[in-house]
């Protein structure tokens, strides 16, 4: 391989030596051939068989992102298109599942072109009859093994099999296979280390191949520039000539290294315009990135103190490539880049494939010690023995550190959580398949909840603590409710049920409960379709927004007429505001109405929070004489004592002379 790579070893190195041509000596070679073969498939096996296993004893209990896929794959093999279209009435809106993750159609379209391959796999296998969550299970455990043995191989073309061989032991029973079970990560690692392995042999027509399937796998920005990091390389190496025949390998193969770049930017174009771009969007992304790194980091770190381990090998391996490929500059800067874009990207693929990358390095400082080793002579034992031994005893930590960390995981599996959910999922089944009248119902709660309800789903599984995180979330949720919510036990859904929205807007219709579990119990909310929220979106003296309002389309005389308002601050109010609720007959008089604070002077607005969301309920009683007609409900806001109006603007920006909301008409009868 060329030095530009950085990866492979000089091909000055002296080859091994043959032995004398006799008889016993080649019988004794073939025999010791066959026996290594022997060996190496007896390895490679192993590799394959052991993430089986520690699926099947793992179990059906999966995280939840493994179950959008799931939704996707079902959706297509029972022949409904890739997602649920949402009808009228309490359910979400396209704005609310592009930013949260429901399955609406034009979701599953995004899921789709994100992950085709793996879709259309667990599909087929869908339409087949095996169910979907066990060919989820085995599928990601295959991948699992074929990525173990994508590493070995390698490490045998690098000429370096302790590292390949310690590496490919590492990964085949990483704690990131049981973190990634049912998902596609386990086979953008396999596809990517065959792409890999193929460059070192210069392969370009299986590396083409390879990265065509990895970007077919998962579409994002670190296989992106996976794929650029590859293909820049197989340039370089072409000696910038793509159409020469300078080795027996044949020359970069120019055309299809276009179509996977097309292919590729047109995947990004489309991912990229469906999700959009802002600095905000940037921002928070890469605030939770750092996040999500510092916790796995430190998750890693304190399932095992030998995981410590990895850090001074790794160094040292990396070290050691640097050393031996000082002139592959541009190679490096290419490896570079893809690691800062995946590192960047964050989510579970760039972090398989990063885990792999480092537990690799690992080998090859395993590697660098047998052969400083054995430079030096410190031992009289054949190599062979003695890259074992030093294998052993530099790997034997490492793997007694993932083994702890499987062990650790697997004792705190979210078995009893997820049992909860089943029955949660089966009831909301039941009530559906009891109710086909309403096919436009749909679930607030955990991805997994909504694939076994088969509702579409405003994903959210409660576990972030975030105050700014949970308003963002109201926001949608009090413009476009869902028909159900399933709440577990957690702080981001107590905060959320104790709000006086929700517990004015939905009613407890089931209960599950498991002793002695944190997650219990496991509750089925309605909402309330009594008085149904209808969007307003006007915005009052650019600090308070009124989302949405409910209120009874009709009245009768001498009754009680109840509004409810749903404001949002944009910031924190300046002053105490008073809200007005007002009832006009034709000629705009005032028939009825009430003045006040919001929630009855409970919640002052310079007590109110950016973000923060304010149910206010105003009862308006209307005198036992209001004739009968068609009357103008209003509402606004104004300072007191001087009764000055807030300016308004509407949802469409235009600013409203009478600085006054008009809600709706109201029909008294």
């Amino acid at each position: 391989m060329d030095h530009n790579t950085g990866l492979e070893r000089s091909d000055s190195d002296p080859p091994d030596s043959d032995p004398p041509d006799s008889d016993l000596l080649a019988t004794w070679r073939r025999g010791r051939r066959a026996v290594g073969a022997r060996l190496e498939a007896g390895l490679c096996l192993a590799l394959v068989v052991v993430p089986l296993v520690i699926g099947l004893v793992w179990g059906p209990y999966l995280e939840d992102g493994a179950y959008v896929a799931f939704r996707c794959a079902h959706n297509l093999a029972a022949g409904r298109g890739v997602g649920y279209h949402l009808a009228s009435g309490p359910a979400l809106s396209a704005d609310v599942t592009s930013v949260a993750g429901g399955m609406s159609v034009s979701e599953g379209w995004q899921t789709l072109l994100r992950a085709p391959v793996y879709v259309l796999a667990l599909a087929l296998l869908g339409w087949l009859g095996v169910p979907m969550v066990g060919a989820g299970l085995a599928l990601s455990a295959l991948g699992w093994g074929a990525a173990a043995v994508a590493v070995h191989r390698v490490g045998r073309a690098m000429r370096w099999p302790v590292a390949g061989t310690v590496a490919a032991v590492l990964v085949g029973f990483s704690p990131v296979v049981v973190a990634t079970l049912g998902t596609e990560v386990s086979w953008v690692v396999a596809w990517a280390w065959l792409a890999i392995g193929a460059s070192m042999k210069r392969r370009w027509d299986v590396q083409a191949w390879a990265l065509g399937l990895m970007l077919g796998t998962y579409l994002g920005w670190s296989t992106l520039a996976l794929a650029g990091t590859l293909l820049g390389i197989a340039w370089i190496e072409a000696d910038q000539n793509p159409w020469a025949d300078q080795n027996p390998r044949g020359g970069f193969p120019l055309w299809p290294a276009m179509v996977v770049g097309t292919a590729a930017l047109g995947w990004g174009l489309i991912v990229i315009a469906d999700r959009g771009f802002s600095a905000a969007l940037i921002a928070r992304h890469w605030t939770s990135v750092v996040g999500q790194w510092e916790q796995g980091v430190r998750r890693l770190f304190g399932e095992s103190e030998f995981y410590w381990l990895f850090v001074p090998l790794g160094l040292w391996g990396l070290v050691g490539l640097l050393r031996e490929r000082r002139r592959g500059r541009w190679g490096w800067v290419l490896w570079g880049a893809w690691v800062s874009v995946s590192i960047l990207e964050g989510g579970a693929v760039a972090f398989g494939v990063l885990t792999t990358v480092v537990v690799f390095l690992a080998g090859l400082g395993v590697e660098w010690i047998v052969e400083s080793v054995r430079q030096r002579g410190a031992f009289r034992f054949s190599q062979h023995v003695l890259a074992v031994s030093l294998a052993v005893v530099c790997g034997l930590p490492l793997g007694v550190a993932q083994a702890s960390s499987l062990v650790e995981r697997y004792l705190f599996r979210p078995v009893v959580r997820q049992e909860l959910e089943d029955l949660a999922g089966e009831w909301l089944r039941a009530h559906a398949d009891q109710n086909p009248s309403d096919p436009g119902a749909t679930v607030l709660g955990s991805a997994r909840v909504g694939y076994l309800a088969d509702r579409s789903t405003l994903v959210w599984d409660g576990n972030v603590s975030d105050q700014a995180a949970l308003m963002s979330l109201l926001v949608p949720l009090v413009e476009s409710p869902t028909t159900y919510c399933v709440s577990s036990r957690s702080i981001a859904w107590d905060h959320l049920v104790q709000t006086g929205w929700f517990r004015q807007s939905y009613v407890s219709l089931r209960t599950f409960v498991a002793p002695y579990d944190a997650a219990s119990p496991v509750t089925i909310w309605g909402y309330r379709h009594d008085a149904v929220a209808k969007p307003v979106g006007a915005i009052l003296g650019k600090q308070i927004k009124l989302l949405s309002f409910a209120a009874p389309d009709s009245v009768a005389p001498g009754t009680e007429l109840e509004v409810r308002l749903y404001w949002e601050a944009l910031r924190s109010p300046e002053d105490d505001y008073t809200v007005f609720v007002h009832l006009l007959d034709a000629s705009g008089q005032l028939v009825a109405g009430h003045d006040g604070p919001p929630m009855d002077g409970q919640s002052p607005t310079r007590t109110w929070l950016p973000g923060e969301i304010v149910l206010d309920v105003h009862r308006i009683v209307l005198n036992p004489g209001t004739p009968v007609g068609t009357y103008r409900l209003q509402v606004g806001m104004y300072r007191w004592p001087s009764v000055e109006r807030l300016p308004i603007w509407d949802s469409q920006g235009v600013e409203q002379r009478d600085r006054v909301i008009i809600l709706q008409s109201i029909e008294v009868r």
